[in-house]
């Protein structure tokens, strides 16, 4: 039933939904324009008819902010929630007010992509922040049984370059680390010794190399210092 009344905080007439679904639960609803309050409710009178055909009605459909706030609530991690909630935050603010977790696609987060790019961070944050997102979408089903058939859209990754844990070695350090793999590792040693040593256990010797020229290095900076 829709219905004329006067709204105090509005100080305007506005129009009453009120009507009941299939199942009894009551929904009262308020709106601008009579047009958008009958098209609620034709939406309404045939989501039963669209139920019997197995497909999603849009009542059954939950919205990104919810999801949003469904799994930020979650996270026990005081410092995580707080970050996540921010990252969030602005993947919703730069969609569609009232976009249902459905209809993101892969564009919508390509955008969020290139305003944090814009926004001047590295690509090493961009990751870390778009794994939030994917946590959420992953999460999705778990929250709402209606999206257990809908799968996330695949999101872009940024290219991470010469990251914080990708090095190039210089030469020197080159020749350090292949001049301690070759060298005799007592008195008694040889090199064919050695390099039949090294052809066993490659890794192995690898690793020790790099610690004995890490351990000389670190010296040697305290000695200078």
């Amino acid at each position: 039933m829709i219905k004329q009344v006067y709204s105090r905080r509005l100080k305007k007439n506005v129009y009453r939904l009120d009507t009941r679904l299939t199942h009894g639960i009551r929904i009262r609803k308020f709106f601008l324009k009579r047009s958008d309050a009958e098209a609620v409710a034709y939406k309404i009178k045939h989501d039963a008819t669209t139920r019997r055909f197995g497909l999603s009605v849009a009542l059954d459909r939950p919205m990104l902010a919810d999801l949003s706030k469904q799994y930020t609530d979650d996270i026990q991690n005081s410092r995580e929630r707080t970050r996540a909630k921010r990252v969030l935050a602005d993947f919703c603010g730069l969609l569609a007010l009232g976009l249902c977790v459905d209809e993101v696609t892969k564009a919508d987060c390509k955008k969020y992509i290139d305003k944090r790019r814009r926004d001047g961070l590295k690509p090493q944050s961009i990751d870390r922040e778009l794994n939030i997102i994917v946590a959420m979408f992953n999460q999705a089903e778990n929250y709402f049984p209606a999206l257990e058939q809908w799968r996330p859209p695949r999101i872009p990754r940024p290219k991470i370059i010469d990251g914080r844990r990708e090095r190039t070695w210089s030469e020197h350090e080159i020749k350090v680390v292949l001049g301690e793999l070759f060298a005799p590792q007592r008195e008694d040693e040889n090199v064919q010794s050695a390099i039949a040593l090294m052809s066993l256990s490659l890794w192995g010797c690898f690793v020790l190399a790099v610690r004995r020229v890490t351990t000389q290095m670190t010296s040697l900076s305290k000695t200078k210092s």
